[in-house]
């Protein structure tokens, strides 16, 4: 194999690596300003999961931690989010799932 051959095999390898994922976690939202959203759930022990609709911004609040962050649930038609997996680190010590739903159901 040339020299050439094999540089371009490397390049599109790491190209490959570089494209967004498609599966269970591609696309579960964006971080979202702090000052700007559209309402405020507060995350209390019991809480398990909460409801959110498509492209809605909310500010999650731990009622145990008081830490809190801002989501931006542009999910791309996924319909649940992990919130521990998007959290920053110590914010949330509790497992909670966001149920997105449909902006405008039909």
């Amino acid at each position: 194999m040339s020299k050439v051959v094999r540089n371009l095999m490397a390049a599109a390898g790491f190209a490959v690596l570089s494209l967004p994922a498609f599966g269970d976690d591609a696309n579960q939202g964006s971080p979202a300003n702090g000052s700007v959203y559209d309402r405020t759930i507060v995350i209390r022990p019991q809480t398990r999961t909460i409801n959110v609709v498509q492209d809605e911004t909310i500010r999650v609040v731990s009622e145990k931690t008081g830490k809190s962050f801002v989501w931006k649930f542009n999910t791309g038609g996924f319909e649940d989010v992990k919130l521990n997996s998007v959290a920053p680190p110590g914010v949330l010590d509790q497992e909670v799932t966001a149920y997105v739903g449909d902006r405008n159901p039909t």
